[in-house]
């Protein structure tokens, strides 16, 4: 973390001038400082903050690189946007044998994310017939499996047993099923180690434990760090299924509700038009004006929308026959509140 200091000055509107009180030195870490005089010339630059507050004070905040000179480690990402990686035909290819294994494994839930594993493992066989890299799994030299059936045999069944292990119950529980596919990855014993350490998925754990199993084996790798948001780059979770079936995230559905009562207050009837759309509602709102007649109404395909993914809602005037009529600036003043309340 860098060091952050405030240096309140006073502005004095007239004439200009900055003056400084009870010091005319500001130190913020040993051997650094600032010298004001004459001649001292402040830059103000991209990670410099200028904050005009009633009273002509002024607060500059500075983060600080930290003194010391050793690489820090790289932050691992948790992928937010889950499935905004498309399944590929070749996947597809084998839908219905991992639709069987699914159901027969006691999972038809998360057949989507079977679909996934298979997508990150071999993109639908285009690298190996071993389309879930089941073969280590079994104890086997890797790609030993060239049979997609047996492969995916093998791999669902694995996928059901880690699953059960994470504790993993509905298709919604993200950091259930990255703990579940860290262990897919490395290996089952990663799950109880996880629970007992940190008592469920952190980002660090996997890595960890790599650098544990690659001492301990004597192996330059260990597993995929970052396997679990390969995976879920893919994960294409319907989102129709979850978030109390209405497809919007709730912390969306309650800021929602906290617009309309303010658009209520200032009277402006909205009225909410869209929120949550399918993957052929969406790819139907953007054939419009492109490959099929009509106005464009969408800049991106499924599953690239935030609508796609229970993030976005749309609005109107709650007037008939006059539900974007603008000449007052109604969709400005409700873009507004909206932005009072963090939406953009």
């Amino acid at each position: 973390m860098g060091t952050r200091f405030t240096a309140i000055l006073t502005f004095l509107a007239v004439t200009g001038a900055i003056n400084t009180y009870a010091a005319t030195v500001i130190n913020w870490t040993e051997g650094s400082q600032i010298d004001w005089n004459t001649e001292t010339e402040i830059n103000w630059g991209a990670d410099n903050r200028l904050e005009w507050e009633v009273g002509g004070r002024i607060y500059w905040e500075l983060s600080l690189p930290p003194p010391e000179t050793e690489p820090q480690p790289r932050p691992i990402p948790m992928l937010d946007y889950v499935g905004t990686s498309a399944i590929s035909s070749n996947v597809k290819r084998f839908a219905d044998i991992i639709t069987d294994c699914v159901s027969r494994y006691g999972i038809p839930a998360f057949k989507p994310l079977a679909d996934a594993v298979c997508m990150q493992e071999s993109s639908g066989g285009v690298y190996t017939n071993d389309i879930f890299q089941s073969s280590e799994s079994r104890g086997l030299a890797p790609n030993t499996i060239q049979d997609a059936a047996l492969s995916t045999e093998y791999g669902i069944s694995y996928l059901a047993e880690v699953l059960r292990m994470a504790g993993v119950t509905s298709p919604d529980d993200i950091n259930g099923i990255r703990l579940a596919l860290a262990g897919y990855n490395m290996g089952s014993g990663f799950i109880p180690w996880c629970l007992e350490r940190y008592e469920g998925y952190t980002p660090e754990a996997p890595a960890e434990y790599s650098e544990m199993q690659k001492r301990r084996l004597g192996v330059d790798v260990y597993g995929d760090p970052l396997y679990p948001e390969h995976v879920l780059r893919y994960y294409q979770v319907p989102m129709s299924l979850i978030w109390d079936g209405s497809g919007v995230h709730p912390e969306l559905q309650a800021k929602i509700k906290q617009l309309k009562d303010m658009c209520a207050a200032e009277n402006l009837p909205v009225k909410i038009t869209s929120t949550w759309r399918s993957e052929d509602e969406q790819n139907y709102l953007y054939a419009l004006g492109r490959t099929i007649p009509g106005d464009i109404v969408t800049q991106l395909p499924y599953p690239y929308s935030k609508h796609n993914w229970g993030l976005a809602v749309d609005f109107c005037r709650n007037v008939p026959g006059q539900e974007y009529r603008d000449n007052d600036g109604f969709f400005g003043k409700v873009g507004n509140l909206g932005r009072q309340l963090g939406l953009t």
